[in-house]
């Protein structure tokens, strides 16, 4: 059961669909879900069903994904409301990327069985998943969504501690921060930047992530240059002024629409690729690991 029919909705549906769950997506407006719904089905080539937020649509429900607007009093009110039409034992989870778990659970009478299940958009096209627990959930929610996310051939990300922005966007910020300051300092241009990871630390990342990379290519030499630049390196608190006009403009770039949909294909050949190489790239044993 997916509950919401924003953007990310369809492809969360689909990812399901794809293995063989029966998929429904409720929200308030029942056109909405049935568009969203069509979508779905048609990212996943099987049937995804839209439905009314309503006791009836959620009867039998397993697991209940929220994914509506990113606000705790809408998220709060939704699994308030929910959580009596859905059996004892299923799961209720939150596609939150950057609420605190603990408050948006706050509603719920039993919060063993809610974690967080955060995707990472599109959700039928990448293969990162995030999966969070909240201070009172159960181990046995943990172990079924991990369950969960081997069926859709989903690599687990489990954040043992629920920090701000989890893993994915704590990453995704901390590099956009550096990129934008690069740009604004004039060191260089948008273009350029977005070269220099797409281009050059995309592909060595994909055969090892950042933590391997270094170990891979001589952690003395990496540690020597983390002492000289980590002084250096973007620390602001605020967003850039870069970032503001960029949102008041309209963007960094001034995107046609025709280079808008080209964009689509080519990150989706980017996910497939990427997955038949991780498929290959090897597993060391974290030192200190049990």
């Amino acid at each position: 059961m997916i509950v919401g029919t924003g953007r990310v909705a369809p492809g969360i549906a689909a990812a399901f669909a794809a293995v063989g769950v029966d998929v429904v997506v409720a929200g308030r407006d029942e056109t909405r879900a049935a568009d969203c719904a069509a979508a779905a089905s048609a990212f996943s080539g099987a049937r995804v069903r839209g439905g009314a937020l309503g006791p009836e649509t959620f009867a039998g429900a397993t697991l209940v994904i929220e994914t509506v607007v990113e606000s705790l009093e809408v998220k709060q009110g939704l699994l308030e409301t929910i959580e009596p039409w859905v059996d004892g034992e299923a799961l209720i989870v939150s596609n939150t990327s950057s609420l605190p778990l603990d408050e948006v659970a706050a509603p719920l009478r039993d919060r063993t069985r809610f974690a967080g299940l955060h995707f990472l958009h599109p959700a039928h096209l990448t293969r990162v998943v995030e999966i969070v627990a909240a201070t009172q959930t159960a181990p046995r929610t943990i172990a079924a969504l991990l369950e969960l996310a081997a069926r859709m051939e989903k690599r687990p990300i489990v954040v043992r501690r629920a920090v701000p922005g989890y893993v994915w966007n704590r990453l995704q910020m901390a590099m956009l921060r550096e990129c934008l300051e690069l740009v604004e300092q004039g060191v260089a241009d948008a273009e350029s930047v977005d070269a220099a990871v797409a281009d050059g630390l995309a592909p060595r990342w994909l055969a090892a992530g950042p933590l391997a990379t270094a170990d891979a290519g001589g952690i003395g030499t990496f540690h020597e240059i983390a002492r000289q630049l980590f002084p250096t390196i973007a620390s602001g608190t605020e967003p850039p002024e870069l970032l503001t006009q960029a949102q008041a403009s309209g963007g960094l770039y001034d995107w046609t629409d025709d280079e808008r949909d080209a964009l689509d294909p080519v990150r989706r050949d980017a996910l497939k690729h990427g997955a038949e190489i991780a498929a290959r790239r090897p597993r060391p044993r974290p030192r200190g690991a049990s």
